[in-house]
């Protein structure tokens, strides 16, 4: 192990070797048998496997183990409970479907909005080049820290208000893959990140600036947990973000 600061206690120890930058489960639709990940190449405008493997992405520059095991005992480990290992295990989320989405009401919102922001805020804090893209500035790096460092605080999801939608499709949903700063016709500022069939959108601005109202009633809340289908103006985004790179 390499010493250095702890980005979450800010201390000077020992740094974990490859610590995963997101959460290890977020590849379960992707590793093979073999605990590899299986790469992907656009033909005729689907997806199809290709035969090279790759490891998830990992930064041995974040965090020190007491840290790293604190995000898996406080987060990680209840927000495994909605993947699909998780069903395959026994848990249930209490849905209900409706032509748009789903609303699931048995979820501990604190504890999966967090593990929502530690996965921003770990891709910001990475120094893998794929990961570049997504910086936060100071600010907001230390701010998210302070929320995750104590899961007490109450937090309304305000903060950095987060939509979910989902893709169910064969090969969309099989991909890993974040994008740098965006901003909506509002011109708020954001960052989408798809994990397997997770889209996240991460709106992260300032107090100044006010959420649409249509965005404001999809955003995860501790009284309203849902699920949208993925939109088509997203799933362009990812599809033209996938053909871009195999392109060059």
């Amino acid at each position: 192990m390499k010493t250095g600061i702890c980005q979450l206690c800010l201390e000077t120890k020992p740094l974990i070797k490859n610590a995963h930058v997101l959460t290890e489960f977020l590849y379960d639709d992707l590793y093979n048998d073999k605990h590899k990940m299986t790469a992907f190449k656009l033909s005729k405008g689907q997806l199809k496997r290709n035969d090279n493997v790759q490891k998830g992405t990992r930064d041995d520059s974040l965090f020190c183990q007491k840290c790293d095991r604190f995000f898996g005992d406080q987060y990680e480990n209840y927000a495994r409970k909605f993947n699909i290992k998780g069903h395959k295990k026994g848990y249930e989320p209490k849905v209900k479907s409706y032509d748009w989405g789903v609303e699931i009401f048995n979820v501990d919102f604190q504890k999966y909005y967090r593990f929502l922001l530690l996965q921003l805020w770990r891709m910001s804090l990475s120094k893998f080049e794929g990961y570049s893209a997504i910086d936060l500035g100071e600010n907001h790096n230390e701010t998210i820290r302070g929320f995750l460092k104590n899961p007490d605080i109450i937090l309304p999801g305000k903060e950095y208000p987060v939509t979910f939608q989902y893709a169910l499709e064969p090969g969309l949903r099989e991909l890993v893959i974040s994008f740098g700063k965006k901003r909506d016709k509002n011109s708020i500022p954001y960052y989408l990140v798809k994990a397997g069939f997770f889209i996240w959108i991460f709106y992260v601005k300032s107090p100044s600036h006010k959420l649409p109202t249509n965005i404001d009633n999809i955003r995860l809340r501790s009284d309203k947990f849902i699920a949208i289908k993925v939109i088509p103006t997203v799933k362009r985004i990812i599809e033209n973000k996938v053909s871009e790179i195999l392109k060059s």
